[in-house]
């Protein structure tokens, strides 16, 4: 893993073996600073992560990224034309896939996660492009 991976650190609790725990800021922090984003980027992915992590605290399930349920996620967002919920579809699906590529999480739930965000978000043509190609990109980095 590269500088930027090691800086994301996996936790467990007892009896949770092969869970995977993560702290919403420092998804955002580690995927930014891997993505040199620029400050209005990185609002986005602390925006985009932490409503993940809000989500995963009201089910119950706190820090657990193999564990997002991504329809009440959705739910929680503005209606399906608007800009936003595009952007942060895209934005969502660049950080599920970096957590993929860098080995924080399986990249068999990674691509079931891409595949919801299709079917969940707004049709744009980029997202979709986008997630096929974060798609096989996991599958092409699991047969090196």
């Amino acid at each position: 893993m590269n500088n930027h991976s090691q800086s994301l650190s996996e936790n467990s609790d007892e009896g949770t073996e092969n869970a995977v725990f993560f702290s919403a800021i420092e998804v955002a922090e580690s995927f930014s600073e891997a993505m040199n984003s620029d400050l209005g980027l990185h609002h986005e992915h602390s925006t985009a992560a932490m409503l993940v992590g809000e989500c995963l605290v009201m089910a119950d399930r706190p820090g657990r990224w193999d564990q997002i349920d991504l329809p009440m996620i959705y739910s929680l967002l503005p209606p399906l034309d608007d800009p936003d919920q595009l952007q942060f579809s895209v934005v969502l699906a660049g950080m599920l896939g970096w957590l993929g590529l860098e080995g924080h999480l399986p990249v068999s739930i990674v691509c079931d996660y891409l595949r919801m965000i299709d079917s969940l978000a707004p049709r744009g043509a980029e997202l979709r492009a986008f997630s096929a190609i974060t798609r096989k990109t996991l599958h092409i980095g699991l047969m090196n």
